[in-house]
């Protein structure tokens, strides 16, 4: 365990974790960020993951009605509108054929963080964006 003198963050109480957990999710997933990098930023990409599986840990706790509605807010098929964004942030990708397969695949975990990357959805959209440069 870390020294206490180590912790850099801590956060106590489950109403401060879930408004990071939504902040999180916002400015990932804003239409235009102020810092384009936040979407793209593996680190962030982490850091929202691990948030939002320490929120919904916690809710099945403390609300698990609430809990069982919210089950699957973090599968992208029932999230248009962020897979939209994913995608338009997959079209703006100008470095996207100079990576590798797997490069393209953890692209898009990364763009879709903390949404969970069911394997169908990764492939899906690493096809999507396959296709545009096979327009060009």
């Amino acid at each position: 365990m870390a020294d206490r003198d180590d912790v850099l963050l801590e956060i106590s109480d489950f109403e401060t974790l879930n408004a990071l957990s939504r902040a999180l999710v916002e400015a990932k997933f804003h239409e235009t960020p102020l810092d384009a990098a936040v979407p793209t930023s593996r680190e962030i990409a982490e850091l929202a993951t691990r948030v939002a599986d320490r929120v919904e840990a916690e809710t099945a706790k403390r609300y698990p009605g609430i809990h069982d509605a919210l089950a699957g807010w973090r599968q992208p098929g029932e999230q248009p509108e962020l897979l939209e964004v994913v995608r338009r942030r997959l079209r703006e990708d100008q470095a996207w054929s100079e990576r590798s397969a797997g490069e393209r695949r953890e692209r898009v975990r990364v763009l879709l963080a903390p949404l969970l990357p069911v394997d169908a959805v990764v492939d899906e959209l690493v096809a999507y964006r396959d296709r545009l440069d096979a327009r060009d």
